[in-house]
């Protein structure tokens, strides 16, 4: 008997919930927009290709590449020499050349000071590195909305869409190729320092 109560009472629940969401559904919003229209204008870019031929974006994938090439070879650096020690305390213990264990501890200690060196080291790094990553990604996409929002005030375009989130875009809409351009003419390179006079 009471479970017959207790489905009772979860099915009028049910019910009342139901016609709760109906008259949410059929309620009038309370936002009144504006009766206009908007005359459309829509274009798309595709953003890797923007991205793939801007200037400024290639120079911050070659600073990059760069960079992580110095930590990997600072990476594979540190791991050697922490290896190369590694092997001499083996070496020195197989050959009896500790005399005590309290010398062979030291060594080890040692070895384990240089290897949590080598390891904040090279987070100190990757957290550099990360930093500069995020900062180049933040100048880009604020060189490409700032430039995007330019051209569509000069031209009447209403909304700039990435074709990547899309299901049909008319290619007659893209502005993909003009978007390059204009970012590529608008960016200027930094002038390369000048080399110090020889003496």
């Amino acid at each position: 008997m009471k479970k017959l109560q207790i489905a009772a009472v979860a099915l009028m629940a049910m019910s009342m919930s139901l016609v709760s969401c109906s008259d949410k559904e059929n309620a009038t919003p309370t936002a009144e927009l504006s009766a206009e229209t908007p005359a459309l204008n829509i274009r798309y870019i595709n953003v890797d290709t923007v991205l793939a031929n801007y200037t400024l974006a290639k120079e911050f994938l070659a600073e990059r590449q760069r960079v992580l090439i110095e930590y990997q070879t600072l990476e594979n650096s540190k791991g050697n020499e922490l290896q190369q020690e590694q092997n001499r305390i083996a070496q020195k213990y197989q050959s009896g050349g500790y005399l005590s264990e309290q010398s062979l501890q030291s060594d080890q200690q040692k070895l384990e000071q240089r290897a949590n060196q080598t390891r904040n080291l090279l987070a100190q790094r990757q957290a550099k590195i990360s930093q500069v990553m995020a900062t180049q990604d933040s100048i880009l996409n604020d060189s490409l909305r700032n430039f995007i929002r330019d051209l569509s005030r000069v031209n009447g375009i209403t909304a700039v869409l990435d074709d990547k989130v899309t299901y049909y875009i008319d290619p007659a809409l893209d502005i993909t190729q003009a978007v390059i351009e204009g970012l590529n003419n608008r960016y200027k390179p930094a002038a390369p320092a000048a080399e110090p006079a020889k003496k």
